[in-house]
């Protein structure tokens, strides 16, 4: 069958009738969709000793092991396949996967609450091994296309969800504040660290805003599609996410969120202009307002200047202690709670080096890396005009992100960003075959074409092949010409 280039999502497949949805990306979206509905739930749940107290209390219990069910399903999957394919886990996703399984074993071997911590690992793993499932497949790219729309969508609807709520709190879920121009910032407080939503834990202000700046990355590298209605869609979701970003008021994600757009922006020259002539008058404006001593009191909460911009980095200190007592494979997954009362460390990195030592950090840091390096190198070939520019703009929002958060665990964070992992595994994987399919067509033309000019000075055999409609496309892309003879099968 032929095959053709997709335009939306920058790589080569199969194309199909567009009437229905191939069964391999329905299984991709159900399995991914079952990942997410562990979110916001866990074993704890189950292992409370009043389980199940009420209705509500016994569904969540039961949600918190869909997740894993997703994971043993793809894990069937990938064993019905005949095993992993080399394009599903060369990259991001095998790196991760490394970081996850070394987890596991020091959460099982090491950690003080390991049933907990095994269940916590076996959570991340399972979106891993979905998502080396989906890559297994002929049709990796069409379904991993659909899981990040899928992605967008959740993340939309949950957050204008949690805006819609908030009038639901009575005023609770926002606290005065001088530091933002609505002078209030929401869901902090009580209700960001006691409060409930459907018998829910209720998101804290950086978990709203994190939901905001990814929706406002997606609408922003969206905002040039062709078609009217579109553009006006994502310029209201882009609106809504630049309120909740202020309403927020979270640091962190709101310079992830400026990165990011940077980078949406600078990534197609003919929004360079747009970037520099509506940022430098923006500057001015902004500054004439006085904006500049807001951020200012945004950045320091009007006191000193913290460059970590959490306050936490003597917790990052503690983690480096407790990190000694098994410096190689880490104390298993959430060992900070476990082992720091509670706490949760704000960066990525050191919340890798606690629950899985040098090895699993090694190869945390190293996915992040692969991942760059493969969006470089797409960028820079002759796909980088069909990259969707979410993709560098996620990836540079996550990226950024975890300087003072973390990804380093199962979280909506880390379901946000791992399809965009494997995107940039997949085209790039799927541009290296590319780019050796046509060297070996060069390579071919190029013996073609000395064979036909051999034969030639011997004035033996018939030059008309050489201008054949099975060479003389090759030798054209090339860029050869045989000597005394034109490609069409006359003499030149």
């Amino acid at each position: 069958m032929q095959k053709k280039f997709d335009s939306q999502f920058g790589a080569y497949r199969t194309p199909a009738p567009r009437s229905r949805m191939k069964p391999v990306v329905l299984l991709g979206l159900v399995l991914w969709f079952l990942l997410w509905s562990g979110y916001n739930t866990g074993i704890y749940v189950v292992l409370a000793p009043d389980f199940p107290a009420t209705h509500m209390q016994l569904v969540h219990g039961i949600r918190a092991f869909f997740p894993i069910i997703a994971g043993w399903i793809a894990l069937l999957v990938i064993l019905a396949r005949r095993g992993l394919k080399t394009q599903a886990v060369a990259g991001p996703l095998g790196l991760m996967g490394l970081f996850a399984a070394v987890g596991m074993v020091s959460s099982a071997l090491l950690s003080r609450a390991a049933l907990q911590a095994f269940y916590w690992g076996a959570m991340y793993e399972s979106i891993v091994v979905v998502l080396v499932a989906i890559c297994s497949d002929p049709y990796a790219m069409e379904s991993l296309s659909q899981v990040i729309k899928l992605n967008w969508v959740i993340d939309i609807i949950i957050m204008v969800g949690l805006l819609a709520a908030i009038p639901s709190f009575g005023g609770a879920a926002l606290v005065q504040t001088h530091g933002s121009p609505l002078g209030v910032m929401a869901y902090n407080g009580n209700v960001g660290a006691h409060g409930t939503i459907a018998g829910m834990a209720s998101t804290r202000n950086t978990g709203f805003a994190r939901y905001a700046g990814v929706a406002g990355v997606v609408a922003l590298a969206r905002l040039w599609q062709r078609e009217k209605w579109n553009r006006i869609l994502w310029a209201v979701i882009l609106a809504i996410s630049l309120v909740v970003l202020v309403m927020a008021q979270a640091r962190t994600e709101t310079i992830s969120f400026l990165a990011a757009s940077m980078i949406v922006l600078l990534l197609r020259k003919r929004r360079r202009v747009i970037l520099m002539g509506f940022g430098t008058l923006g500057a001015i404006l902004l500054a004439l307002e006085g904006f500049f001593h807001g951020l200012w009191d945004f950045g320091t909460r009007n006191g000193h200047f913290d460059p970590t911009l959490t306050g936490r980095s003597g917790q990052w200190m503690q983690g480096l202690e407790a990190v000694r007592q098994s410096p190689w494979v880490g104390l298993g997954f959430q060992a900070d709670r476990y082992y720091l009362h509670g706490i949760q460390i704000e960066n990525a990195v050191f919340h890798a080096l606690i629950q899985t030592g040098i090895l699993g950090t090694l190869a945390y840091v190293a996915a992040y890396a692969v991942a760059w390096i493969m969006l470089i190198q797409l960028y820079v070939s002759r796909s980088s005009t069909a990259l969707p520019d979410e993709i560098p703009g996620i990836l540079v929002f996550f990226t950024v992100f975890s300087v003072t958060e973390s990804v380093a665990y199962y979280s909506a964070a880390f379901l946000l960003l791992a399809p965009v992992l494997a995107y940039i595994q997949m085209a790039a994987w799927q541009e290296k075959a590319i780019r050796a399919k046509a060297s070996y067509r060069r390579r071919e033309a190029l013996q073609v074409a000395r064979a036909g000019y051999a034969m030639e000075r011997r004035n033996a055999g018939t030059p008309e092949r050489l201008g054949s409609a099975e060479y003389g496309p090759e030798l054209r892309a090339a860029g050869f010409r045989t000597a005394g003879i034109g490609f069409n099968g006359s003499k030149g």
